[in-house]
């Protein structure tokens, strides 16, 4: 019988594509899906720090409960405390944070077909055509309109005679729900395009230090031209990427000998310089003597 993970097992090791990912989840109940179109309950126990999640379809987050920090490819951080709506257009890649204190993460979660949301501007007929590629947060200003509409969901959801058309209003309705709080709200919801999927650079090169990717390597993980992951990454590190990683590396490989007490050539191989006497350069050229005279010290 397959295990039923928690969003913080599935997590470990694992980027979440949402919606699908989130479906199977102990900890998440879906509580409307029909193609594209999805409604999601999470309640998380567990602390879940430094999970990258990719958006499939444009989503707005309700948190009920609790606080959740996302931070942008640009990392741009923006807080999430209880009340609080915030937009997430399509092909978004962004970390999420949070770490359970006092209290559980609860949150709503709307996946929109593209084609609800032009329905819904035409409908309006008034909203501004950007291309949006960034979080929009909003506090909610009255509560208990959409308190009342939740416990609505829920109804529904328990009801064995709700359809799917039904569900389908709700989600219109949420949307009218959501300009109400906020004039425009939606329009952050629609992209002209979608762009490549961008990654955090920060987070990207800090969780592959030690291993043997190269810069070329790491810009292609984060949807990035080689030029525009160098300009990118100097903007967040102030120094480039190369010389960062080196830097960075030679780090681990003297904690690699003084610690785990490895040979030179195994620490060599595993941070990815299949040269032993280059990575024995640059080790000298960072501590000022070999790895040899260093574990000599030792």
């Amino acid at each position: 019988m397959k295990e039923i993970k928690s969003v913080s097992e599935y997590c470990d090791g694992n980027i979440l594509v949402i919606p699908e990912a989130l479906f199977g989840l102990k900890d998440v109940t879906v509580l409307h899906r029909n193609s594209s179109s999805v409604i999601l309950y999470k309640n998380l126990e567990d602390d879940l720090v430094d999970v990258e999640f990719h958006t499939k379809s444009p989503c707005v987050i309700y948190i009920e409960n609790g606080c959740e920090v996302i931070t942008t490819a640009d990392n741009n951080t923006y807080e999430l405390p209880e009340n609080t709506v915030v937009a997430l257009p399509e092909g978004v890649n962004l970390h999420s944070d949070f770490v359970h204190s006092t209290t559980s993460l609860k949150a709503y979660l709307f996946f929109f077909d593209g084609n609800v949301i032009n329905e819904y501007l035409a409908i309006r007929g008034d909203y501004n055509d950007n291309n949006v590629n960034e979080p929009f947060v909003c506090e909610v200003k009255d509560s208990i309109i959409f308190n009342a509409y939740f416990n609505s969901i829920k109804a529904l959801y328990k009801s064995r005679d709700a359809c799917k058309e039904l569900f389908e209003l709700k989600m219109i309705e949420f949307l009218h729900l959501l300009d109400m709080q906020s004039n425009g709200f939606v329009d952050n919801l629609k992209s002209n395009s979608t762009p490549p999927p961008k990654r955090n650079i920060i987070r990207l090169a800090s969780k592959h230090i030690d291993s043997r990717l190269t810069v070329s390597d790491l810009a292609n993980l984060s949807g990035r031209s080689i030029s525009s992951f160098n300009r990118d990454f100097k903007k967040a590190f102030n120094i480039p990427p190369k010389r960062w990683l080196t830097e960075r590396r030679m780090e681990v490989a003297k904690a690699l000998i003084q610690n785990n007490r490895c040979s030179v050539t195994d620490v060599a191989i595993r941070l990815g310089y299949d040269n032993i006497s280059n990575f024995i350069k640059l080790f000298k050229a960072t501590y000022g003597i070999t790895p040899k005279q260093f574990i000599q010290r030792l």
